[in-house]
């Protein structure tokens, strides 16, 4: 595993949130990073910590498929997978809008966000939420799973602990075809991909 400080944070000098929580490249085609200097090498128990304390921040993690991005780095993109901890104001999927938006959309998440609780109808959610993912209407939240990535970042902000994020077991269809891969086979999906 390695670990490699934000650039789109570190080149539009964020003002919210540390340059150096940046992106984690698991597998072991990453060694390629680490010999190029691009990043250091960490432990599986610091990878972990560093997800979680990012999380806390109100960073959001996402698996771009970015096999370009990783090959010129000096990754080996067939064994190696990158993970995110994308902040709201900096971030390329941020930065460029529904043009972003529409990109990390392909991307599956490994949760959806349910409403669980009674609603005060606040809108933190609705305000947390980088994907334009959740309405907070009559009813309480009302999540659009096409947008939803599972980030957290709705439940870490809800007051009230309405919302929380679970594993996306079941297959959705969609209008135009696509599909949800569910969470199990979306992690062996990743597995397959870092080992």
């Amino acid at each position: 595993m390695a670990w490699q400080v934000c650039q789109c944070r570190e080149e539009r000098a964020c003002k919210d949130y540390p340059a150096d929580f940046g992106c984690l490249y698991l597998g072991s085609g990453a060694a390629g990073i680490v010999a190029k200097g691009h990043a250091i090498e960490i432990t599986p128990e610091e990878a972990i910590a560093v997800t979680r304390h990012a999380r806390t921040m109100g960073l959001v993690h996402m698996i771009p498929w970015t096999s370009r991005e990783l090959r010129g780095l000096g990754a080996d993109s067939s064994r190696a997978l990158e993970l995110c901890s994308c902040c709201p104001c900096c971030c390329i999927s941020h930065r460029i809008g529904d043009g972003g938006r529409s990109y990390i959309d392909g991307i599956v998440g490994l949760g959806i966000v349910q409403p669980a609780g009674d609603c005060t109808y606040c809108g933190s959610c609705q305000q947390a939420c980088p994907f334009d993912a959740i309405l907070v209407g009559e009813d309480g939240p009302i999540v659009n799973s096409d947008r939803c990535k599972g980030c957290g970042r709705c439940e870490i902000g809800c007051q009230q602990n309405v919302l929380q994020v679970h594993r996306l077991e079941l297959v959705s269809s969609y209008d135009d075809g696509r599909e949800m891969i569910p969470a199990g086979a979306y992690l062996e999906q990743i597995q397959t991909t870092i080992h």
